[in-house]
Parts: C-alpha cells; structure tokens; sequence
C-alpha cells in the first residue's frame, strides 16, 4: 500500500505541481476474477473488484486519479503478464518462462498448477502474455504523443494457456515438453485468476499502432536471443564491485539539470535512492554516486553513500 497507492499519490501530485505529465503502472490483477470482464473504460474501472492486495492497491490508485479528475493529465497502463528480458534481478517475482528455462536447462520437468475449476483443464488456465518489448513500444509512443492521456490496458488482446505456453519455452529449446501439474497453495487458491485478456479498444482508437507478434515468436525471441547468451549486464564488473553499489549521475544533464539533488516529496532525489537500496541489502554497503560535474554532493545521506 505505502508503494503503490500512498506514494504514488505524493508522486503524481508533485508532478501535476510541476506541470508535468505523470505515467504510471497499473495491473491487470484490478480485474479481480474477471466477472466483470476486461474493459479499460473509466465506468468499468470503477466497478472492478479485486481479489487480492496487489491488485486492490492498484486499484485504490486508478480510483484515486479518476475522483482527483486526473485522467486527462496522466497515463495509466494496466499491464497483464509480462515478460521478456533483463529481469533477473526479481528473484521469486521472475516470469514462468524465466523459470522454466533454468528447470529445463537443469533436465526438470517444469511445474505448473493443477486446476480447481471444471471448465479449466489442469495448464489450461489462460493469461495475456505480452512481451516487454511490445509494452516499451507502446510506452515509447506514449511518450511522443503527450496528447493522449487516461487509463490503459496493455496485453495482446489474446488470451494463451500455461500449457501453451511452457510448450513455446521447450520448442525453443528444441527439447520435448515435461510437465508436473502440482498442487496450488490453498493460501492463493481463492486470489488466483484463471483467465485474463486485455481489451485493446481504447489504446487501438487513441491511435496506438502497435502489432503483437504471436506468443510462439515472442517467447522464442527471449529465450534465443536473450536467455540462452551471456548477460553482459550481470556479467560487467565495471560498475558492481564487492560491497559496493555505482549509480551514475550526471547533474548536468541537459533533460533534468540538478536532477541528483531535485526536490521529491521533501526529499532530495539521491535521498530516494539511497534508502531504496538500503531496503534491498541485508547490510548498509557503500553506495557511491559518481558524478561528471566536478562537485560533490553535499545532501548525501550518510557516510555510506559517497
């Protein structure tokens, strides 16, 4: 709640202070259990009923902008299942496909859940799967045409099984598909969504031309070209050192002059990101943040963060 809904509340208010258009990330799990089906429209989105936390603090959110009469000035992008490159760094949060490459690659076979409702067979539950690189594009021409504002969905517009999916992860790595169905945690069984599929209408009439290649392409792009080659971001040891963690700063950059020591929320920006960090590491390691202006920064936060 404090991330998703109280804070960005501080944030979207300093950026309407600003004059600034604000871009948020929403989520499909708004849509609950999808009875209420999959419609971005601003009536719909005020009836949707979510089934769990996430969702209900994305949800609290979308609500927020819509009674604050924020929806003209910001855009809101309800994302369904993403996947695609560089996300090592979510741990447990990973996508399944990122999950059942290591599983094959270990010979395992890749686990999916067992269904609890009749009309879904076990892996036949279905998601949106959209890669990420289909959602920059859309985010990037988002971001050239400032005139179009509101909320969002962002998926393919067609839904897939598990089950079709794990079998596009074992073509790509030419190997035949193995399947365990296990049993899902009772803690989620009510919490979970056995069907999502996002209604594209409302970005494809705001002029939105992006095409969704089919999820056979998508998930062979990842794998191929991304999963099964060397990762030269985990990999450079240029900027990650022992004990230590490099975040560049330019103060002098020509898109936000003084951006280190912009004011957020109260705060200097750096401030921001030292104790993000803070919370992602087991002990306080140095945080150093070179610049390219010749000066040091004097609001660091502590003597840890250089």
């Amino acid at each position: 709640m404090e991330n998703n809904f109280h804070y960005s509340c501080r944030l979207a208010e300093w950026a309407r202070r600003q004059g600034m258009r604000f871009i948020y990330a929403s989520s499909a799990a708004t849509y609950g259990d999808g009875s209420r089906g999959f419609s971005d429209d601003d009536e719909m989105t005020r009836a949707l009923k979510p089934i769990n936390m996430y969702g209900y603090s994305k949800q609290l959110f979308d609500l927020w902008v819509l009674r604050n009469g924020l929806v003209s000035s910001v855009a809101g992008i309800k994302f369904f299942n993403v996947f695609g490159p560089n996300e090592y760094h979510k741990e447990d949060m990973t996508s399944v496909i990122f999950k059942a490459f290591h599983q094959i690659r270990e010979k395992r076979p890749v686990g999916l859940f067992k269904s609890y409702k009749p009309e879904y067979a076990d892996g036949g539950q279905k998601r949106d799967f959209v890669s990420v690189k289909e959602c920059v594009e859309v985010l990037w021409w988002l971001l050239e045409h400032r005139e179009v504002n509101g909320i969002f969905n962002l998926g393919t517009g067609q839904a897939r099984s598990w089950n079709d999916l794990i079998a596009a992860v074992f073509a790509a790595l030419e190997r035949p598909a193995a399947i365990d169905y296990i049993e899902m945690p009772e803690a989620i069984r009510g919490q979970y969504q056995y069907f999502t599929e996002a209604r594209m209408d409302k970005l494809r009439a705001a002029g939105c031309p992006i095409d969704f290649p089919p999820l056979e392409e998508t998930v062979g792009d990842y794998i191929r070209n991304h999963l099964l080659k060397a990762d030269p971001i985990c990999k450079d040891s240029t900027y990650v050192r022992p004990g230590r963690l490099h975040h560049p700063s330019r103060y002098e950059s020509t898109r936000f002059p003084g951006k280190p020591l912009a004011d957020l929320c109260g705060k200097p920006m750096i401030q921001h990101v030292y104790e993000r960090v803070l919370r992602r590491r087991a002990s306080p390691s140095p945080l150093w943040r070179p610049t390219t202006s010749g000066f040091s920064l004097r609001s660091r936060p502590s003597a840890a963060g250089r």
